[in-house]
């Protein structure tokens, strides 16, 4: 710089120069917030096929079925019942005497049976074979006389109560008759075995008894020589009747039990989950919760059971509304049955091999994401079918089930994160070591992807974490449109401004929260969405930079 006046003195002159206009520079860090960062996967929360969020848990818990003593069959053997022969007067000894005489007779059934408290009905049941037998004794003085005694065509009708096992000569298994041609031994007996393998068409029960009064009505003819027999030889000759059937214990039956079937009770720990989805001013609508239970019935008993969840907070509080449902189990046979269930909200969800049990309410249990569900079952047995079972057994089985919740939200969720951004009074104190006659403002501006209604608000603060609200002027909340997949909405900015002299130098962090209120019936949350704030400084009056 040179002057045309030689006594000037250069020395004098300021050298500070003056740009007019607005001037901005960034500071701080710019702050992507995206959900990753916000969200951290855990072993129950993680990323699905499609890319979104997913909350899941599984487990088991146990099925009891408590053990039905065995039912005891006694006292079916018949009373005996006699045929007594008529026999003509016989002057002297006759050389030969035909003894073919018609017969019938009628045996009963009279018992009582003491059952379980649980067994209620029984319609069949089923025993390893019990051999049942008839016994018919010939009884006469001279019976060492009688030859060729025996009975031809002796048809004996049995009750339908009985099931006789196969391979029976004689046996019409369609009618439960059987026909015997027979002959006695040399000391009068005649037996047959008439093995059992179960009874059906069986009476009622009453007050735990089982009344049984059946009748075998038997018919058939008496065949038999007498030789060189007196009427002495004769006198008294009868036939003695009986059905002797060996009490058993039956451990199969079908009927209809009161069995004590218990799902016992069970708590689904959802795992570490972030502040975003566990915050209390977080409530979430979503459209698709899913509960999948696969229940392994080891006894050939239906049951339904009424479910029971209710969610609980870290602090082991019950939230939320309790919801109820009811599931049926179907019966098992030889082996475990297992029945599989799907719990949903939602109207579209299927899985393969399962049935679909619609439960509309399901979202309000996990209206504020819980960090536990309990679940209890109150079974009742269906007595309606009929049931199989075997006594004198205690059944454990399991209940598996898998909880599944994709951030898939419907109208009406509301979510909030929090985040900021801190290390601006060293950035700021670049500005005030250059510029004089600091007039310093702060813009925050804010784009979104997060496919939902967003609210951004701010707070300012010093280094030591104070709220320096009361001496800087700001818009404390904006609000944010929705973004697209991949692309931000449009720009909002909040401006900070001094109200008192030096309180943009003493600022340190700016603390962000994000409240994100959903609109559409469908919002899905993924890693990649963000909410961005910029941050930068900016001169509105143009600055005047020192020597």
């Amino acid at each position: 710089m040179i002057s045309c006046d030689s006594d000037f003195d250069l020395s004098n002159i300021n050298t500070d120069i003056t740009v007019g206009g607005s001037i901005a520079a960034p500071i701080g860090a710019t702050d992507t917030l995206t959900l990753s960062r916000l969200i951290d996967l855990t072993d129950n929360l993680k990323v699905d096929e499609n890319g979104a969020y997913a909350l899941t848990s599984n487990g088991s818990t146990v099925l009891d079925i408590d053990r039905i003593d065995h039912v005891q069959i006694k006292d079916l053997s018949t009373t005996p019942e006699y045929f007594n022969f008529s026999v003509p007067s016989i002057p002297g000894t006759l050389p030969t005497l035909d003894l073919t005489t018609p017969m019938s007779v009628t045996m009963a059934i009279n018992a009582v049976q003491d059952m379980p408290n649980e067994v209620e009905r029984i319609t069949s049941l089923s025993v390893s074979p019990v051999v049942t037998t008839v016994h018919l004794k010939l009884s006469a003085p001279g019976l060492g006389k009688i030859t060729g005694a025996g009975v031809k065509n002796f048809v004996m009708d049995f009750p339908d109560m009985l099931q006789f096992g196969a391979g029976i000569e004689g046996m019409d298994y369609e009618t439960n008759r059987v026909t015997i041609n027979k002959n006695f031994d040399s000391e009068g007996n005649l037996s047959v075995a008439l093995p059992i393998v179960g009874m059906r068409q069986l009476p009622d029960i009453k007050n735990h008894k089982m009344t049984v009064n059946e009748r075998v009505v038997c018919s058939g003819t008496f065949v038999g020589v007498a030789n060189g027999v007196t009427a002495a030889d004769l006198s008294g000759m009868q036939l003695t009747f009986v059905y002797d059937v060996p009490d058993f214990q039956v451990e199969d039956i079908h009927g209809t039990v009161d069995a004590d079937v218990v799902i016992k009770p069970e708590t689904v720990n959802m795992g570490d989950l972030p502040d975003l989805v566990t915050d209390e001013s977080t409530s979430l609508n979503l459209n698709t919760i899913c509960l999948k239970l696969d229940v392994s019935n080891p006894v050939g008993v239906p049951f339904g059971a009424d479910l029971t969840l209710r969610a609980l907070d870290k602090n082991g509080r019950y939230i939320n509304e309790t919801v109820t449902t009811h599931i049926e189990v179907n019966a098992g046979t030889t082996e475990p049955v297992v029945t599989k269930l799907l719990l949903t909200n939602s109207d579209k969800m299927t899985e393969p091999g399962y049935t679909k049990v619609f439960v509309p309410n399901l979202a309000k249990l996990v209206n504020k994401i819980p960090s536990e569900v309990e679940i209890n079952a109150d079974v009742n047995v269906d007595k309606t079918k009929e049931h199989h079972i075997i006594l004198g057994k205690t059944y454990h089985s399991s209940v598996e089930y898998v909880a599944y919740m994709p951030f898939d939200f419907g109208a009406g969720s509301h979510i909030i994160y929090r985040d900021g951004v801190d290390g601006l009074a060293d950035d700021i104190k670049d500005f005030s070591d250059k510029v004089k006659n600091l007039n310093l403002e702060i813009d925050a501006d804010i784009y979104s992807t997060v496919p939902f209604d967003v609210a951004v608000s701010i707070t300012p603060r010093d280094v030591e974490g104070n709220d320096l609200s009361d001496v800087i002027e700001y818009t404390k909340t904006v609000n944010v449109s929705p973004g697209a997949e991949g692309q931000a909405a449009q720009k909002r900015t909040i401006t900070l401004k001094e109200k008192e002299e030096g309180a943009i130098g003493r600022l340190d962090k700016i603390d962000i929260d994000v409240e994100g209120n959903t609109s559409d019936a469908v919002t899905v949350l993924k890693p990649t969405q963000y909410v961005l704030v910029g941050l930068k400084a900016r001169l509105p009056q143009g600055v005047t930079i020192k020597n």
